[in-house]
């Protein structure tokens, strides 16, 4: 039955709080996109009643995680709007329209550090879940450790090891997601001192250099490099 539980807050004026009924729990559970649903060794129980009929006791899942879909989804979705953001920007310098200006490059800013960082955030998590297939020795983790070897580093090893690529191929991919944690570095961890001002591709306008590194077309190939990193692995393992 349904449980009762006193409200924190009450809509009369004595201030005295009022019972509501707590909503019974859904049977079931819910699996969504990029999460796994497991069940775990021996959960499964079948026994004999004094019946002499089977019987199974219920069985309680569990569920396992993988994160990338969601970072690259959201990575996708605001590349597009960085890269709107740039066409509005164009449209507002033709019609000299100042503030449509500043709020273009906004965008195209904003979009980009959630793009950038959101790419990163999507190769990690990739990386951990291929991780263990191609796992490396306790003597090479120590040395990678010890020698304050990058994240990105560890990312494309376990990514060059998990698919097959050329050493061209290999090149880019590694300079790609370098550039991309070194991006997101830049995003997360920003530095509070003097920069100088660069010329902006769109606004053709010095600007703080911030803006000029977290523009559209660093959004586009920070997941450009994402997908194809991860596409590579799942189209040829």
């Amino acid at each position: 039955g349904r449980r009762q539980v006193k409200a924190a807050m009450s809509d009369d004026k004595t201030g005295e709080p009022e019972d509501t009924e707590e909503p019974e729990v859904r049977p079931g559970v819910r699996v969504f996109r990029g999460t796994d649903l497991i069940i775990p060794a021996g959960a499964i129980v079948i026994s004999i009643g004094d019946d002499g009929l089977p019987a199974m006791q219920p069985v309680t899942p569990v569920a396992r995680y993988q994160a990338w879909p969601d970072w690259l989804e959201i990575a996708y979705a605001h590349a597009i709007v960085a890269n709107s953001a740039r066409k509005r920007l164009v449209e507002a310098i033709v019609a000299a329209d100042d503030q449509g200006e500043n709020e273009a490059l906004a965008s195209e800013f904003h979009n980009t550090l959630v793009t950038v960082t959101a790419s990163a955030f999507a190769l990690d998590a990739f990386y951990s879940s291929i991780k263990d297939f191609v796992p490396i020795g306790a003597a090479e983790r120590a040395a990678r450790i010890a020698n304050h070897l990058p994240r990105s580093a560890w990312v494309f090893d376990a990514l060059r090891r998990a698919t097959k690529l050329t050493n061209r191929e290999a090149r880019v991919l590694r300079e790609g997601i370098r550039t991309t944690y070194k991006m997101r570095n830049l995003a997360v961890h920003p530095a509070y001192e003097v920069s100088d001002f660069i010329v902006h591709p769109g606004l053709h306008q010095a600007v703080p250099a911030i803006y000029v590194h977290f523009r559209a077309e660093n959004a586009l190939g920070a997941v450009a490099i994402a997908a194809e990193a991860i596409m590579r692995v799942a189209d040829l393992p």
